[in-house]
């Protein structure tokens, strides 16, 4: 399943199919739009989409599997939050997603959780 939204990509995979295959499509589609989030991650467990996300973000923070790049865009520069999850060496989720939506989502969960 392939969403997008704006500059929001999004896939879920099958727990079979090839999660570099996949993930390096996207990145290659969408090459000049350097702008573009991306979230992919195979759907090989009983979380639902919003778990899912929560859950590789913990991980990568816990395992430091993550990096901060900033990358020039048209016009101005954006930071960017690499996260990836992996288990017994293979990948199950990589995310790219922009700072300033990574702040709204803590914010959210802020608001929620009072």
């Amino acid at each position: 399943m392939k969403k997008s939204c704006n500059s929001l990509l999004y896939k879920s995979i099958k727990s079979t199919e090839s999660f570099e295959d996949n993930f390096n499509l996207l990145v290659n589609e969408n090459e000049l739009n350097k702008d573009t989030e991306i979230i992919v991650y195979k759907n090989d467990s009983n979380m639902n989409k919003t778990m899912q996300l929560y859950y590789t973000i913990r991980c990568a923070l816990a395992h430091g599997s993550f990096c901060i790049k900033e990358e020039k865009t048209k016009n101005k520069k954006i930071k960017f939050y690499y996260f990836e999850n992996k288990h017994n060496g293979k990948i199950k989720a990589r995310f790219k997603i922009k700072e300033k939506i990574l702040l709204k989502w803590i914010e959210l969960c802020k608001y929620y959780e009072s």
